[in-house]
C-alpha cells in the first residue's frame, strides 16, 4: 500500500513529522525558517526535501503537484 504523502510546514526539528512517519506517512516535503533546527531535521529525516527559509517565499516550484495532507506546528 502506497504511503499518503505529507507536506510538513513550521516543522521545526520535527517532532510532528515523526509521529507522523510512524504512523505510515511519507513526508515528502517541510519548511522552516529556523535555521538551528535544519541540522537535526536533516539527520531524522534524510529523504525529505527541507526548504529552509520563510513561508511566505516558498513557491510552486518548492512543491511537489500533489500532497495527500499538510501538517504543521505554527508559532
Amino acid at each position: 500500500m502506497k504511503k499518503a504523502k505529507i507536506l510538513s510546514l513550521f516543522s521545526g526539528a520535527g517532532g510532528l513529522d515523526l509521529g507522523f512517519r510512524n504512523a505510515g506517512f511519507e513526508i515528502t516535503t517541510s519548511n522552516e525558517i529556523d535555521t538551528d533546527t535544519f541540522d537535526t531535521y536533516k539527520y531524522n529525516f534524510p529523504k525529505t526535501k527541507h526548504i529552509g527559509g520563510s513561508i511566505v517565499k516558498l513557491n510552486k516550484d518548492d512543491l511537489e503537484d500533489y500532497y495527500d495532507g499538510i501538517i504543521g506546528g505554527p508559532p
